[in-house]
């Protein structure tokens, strides 16, 4: 074995040696599993857990162990079924399974009931010995849809009343994380329309003989600006088929602020649940068609909720596509449909909503219109939109590359709207 404690140089050993050794602990580290799941559950029994003033056994053992608290009520319960599972425990003790095989079988329990499982013992233990955890957990799910099926429930999947989204917010990054639990089937749906954009955005940037690259660094964050243009895209189609006028989301404003706003003071907005937005990313958000703002006098009161054709009518956004197929952005091969009408001359400045000072532009073009300082411009006679960067940025070496391409925009360049 090797022992990291003695400093022993990696180095000299040869590589199926390292191989072996890898196998070699993962062994260990299940025997080991065994013998804790053992203790654990005699220590149980005895009401140990309760006599130490603790009565959440795994609060108990995250104190003993130091391991999170979810961690340790995992291996508490994987203790207790362990103790009603002889042949898994022979098995976890012997190496032959993980403790990934045992988190399996807790997910069937909790599907199926603990007696269900306990009676098919050692068909579900010889799925396990053997097999890798994650073909394994296949061929349970498969055994468990089997058992609804034949309790004359097609299509029961127990998964299906487990499915949630939740999100939780991190004031201090600015981000938040939005957790989906989905069976597998509708799991699948959504990755599919997700890849569907990514490669839709990936072509239109790099061309269709290109393939994507799944292993791209970047590739998650392509994801993520695809979930939220998936959003986008169904909000879109709503608001064009009913012609909503109530907003989805209200960016709420003093009217003090909106002064200093105007002059250029860059006062912080928030949205109407209290998250604060900075001032750039209101006046993108002002462009698309779920949100207002909400204009307060000194008292807190509603002043102004807009004006009404602040928004691109749905005529306009006809003759816009009629115009241009494609965002206005140089060079940028985005759909249309997945575009947004963006102000030229921005709204809040007293730019008008008709045509010439309307543009398409892709989420990621849009982004860097508003957050990212640059300028959209049509050329009055020829039609032509011309970008400029802001104007701290040097031509050759710019800092706002676009978000929507791999590539930095061209520091001026022009085209003819289609």
């Amino acid at each position: 074995m090797f022992d990291p404690v003695a400093g022993e140089d990696l180095t000299e050993r040869d590589t199926a040696s390292l191989v072996a050794l890898v196998g070699d602990l993962a062994r260990h580290r299940a025997r080991l599993d065994a013998v804790e799941a053992v203790i654990i559950a005699e220590l149980d029994r005895r009401g140990v857990p309760a006599s130490d003033g603790i009565p959440h056994p795994g609060r108990w053992l995250a104190r003993v162990t130091g391991v999170s608290e979810s961690t340790a009520g995992r291996r508490v319960a994987h203790a207790r079924l362990l103790a009603r599972l002889p042949q898994f425990l022979v098995a976890l003790g012997a190496g032959a399974i993980t403790a990934d095989h045992v988190a399996v079988v807790a997910r069937a329990v909790d599907e199926v009931g603990l007696d269900t499982v306990v009676a098919a013992e050692d068909q579900v233990v010889s799925w396990a010995v053997g097999r890798r955890a994650d073909l394994f957990a296949r061929q349970v799910r498969r055994w468990v849809l089997d058992l609804h099926d034949a309790a004359d429930r097609p299509g029961a999947d127990p998964a299906y009343h487990k499915r949630r989204v939740s999100s939780r917010r991190d004031p201090a990054s600015g981000l938040a994380q939005l957790l989906a639990r989905l069976p597998e089937l509708e799991h699948a749906t959504v990755m599919n329309a997700l890849w569907l954009l990514v490669e839709e955005q990936w072509h239109a940037q790099r061309g269709t003989d290109t393939p994507v690259d799944r292993q791209d660094p970047t590739i998650g964050q392509r994801l993520a600006d695809a979930l939220v243009e998936l959003a986008r895209r169904g909000a879109a189609v709503d608001a064009a088929a009913r012609e909503r006028t109530r907003p989805l989301i209200i960016v709420t404003i003093d009217l003090q602020h909106l002064l200093d706003l105007l002059a250029g003071a860059g006062i912080p907005v928030t949205l109407d649940d209290g998250t604060p937005i900075s001032a750039e990313t209101a006046r993108r958000l002002a462009c698309q068609a779920d949100l207002i703002p909400a204009v307060l006098d000194s008292k807190g009161q509603p002043l102004d909720l807009g004006r009404r054709r602040r928004l691109a009518s749905a005529a306009q956004r006809l003759a816009m596509r009629a115009r241009s197929q494609t965002c206005e952005w140089p060079g940028c091969q985005i759909p249309a449909s997945a575009c947004q009408a963006h102000h030229l001359q921005p709204w809040e400045h007293d730019g008008p909503t008709d045509m010439a000072n309307l543009a398409y532009a892709c989420t990621g073009h849009h982004h860097l219109a508003h957050e990212g300082g640059w300028t959209m411009t049509r050329h009055p006679h020829t039609g032509q939109i011309h970008v400029t960067p802001p104007p701290d940025t040097q031509p050759t070496t710019s800092n706002h590359p676009s978000p929507a391409t791999s590539d930095q925009p061209p520091p001026h360049h022009s085209t003819t709207a289609a």
